[in-house]
């Protein structure tokens, strides 16, 4: 069985994913002119329709199952693959994934935020801090809430300094208050 991140490019515009009835397609210009010889175009292109899918795969899963604390998520295994297999790259799908949904779907951006949030810190480094920031400075209270928790799971003095910054600017007093015991519990 093909995992969904092994594809290789000549089959991603007609790989019917698993999980759905759709097929995905790459945009047109994905494959651009037959017999390119330039080496560093095709890893590019070839890394834009990695990400692709595996957009298409998270987004899915977050659209089709809610994430509950306590209860493994399907995007957690595609999101964990992907920072196995292309830990240069996935950082960067899962921010580019964040910041086109948080906008138009904030819920999808806090559920986004949750599974991550149940990354080890090994795998989230500095980039799911970064993520973790954004959420923090969203208008939603609940990508707000998904974020305090995540840093919460993570722990570790980076975590305790980005709540330190972000408490006294939250307006909503349970959350400022979650916050604030997230920061005691660090300081231990």
């Amino acid at each position: 069985m093909t995992t969904l991140l092994a594809i290789p490019p000549q089959n991603m515009a007609n790989e019917i994913l698993p999980f759905t009835d759709h097929q995905v397609t790459a945009p047109h210009s994905y494959y651009g002119q037959q017999g390119v010889s330039n080496s560093s175009r095709v890893l590019k292109d070839y890394a834009f329709g990695i990400e692709y899918i595996f957009s298409a795969a998270v987004r899915t899963y977050l659209e089709i199952d809610p994430v509950e604390d306590s209860y493994a998520h399907p995007a957690e295994k595609v999101i964990r693959e992907a920072l196995k297999a292309y830990n240069l790259y996935a950082p960067g799908w899962i921010i580019n994934l964040y910041d086109a949904e948080q906008a138009k779907r904030p819920w999808l951006a806090a559920d986004l935020l949750r599974v991550v949030g149940r990354m080890e810190a090994s795998l989230i480094t500095g980039w799911g801090f970064i993520l973790a920031q954004r959420g923090l400075s969203h208008q939603d209270e609940f990508v707000r809430d998904a974020a305090v928790r995540a840093l919460e799971l993570w722990g570790g003095k980076a975590a305790k300094n980005i709540l330190q910054a972000y408490v006294a600017s939250e307006q909503v007093e349970w959350l400022a208050d979650y916050a604030s015991q997230v920061i005691s519990e660090l300081a231990v």
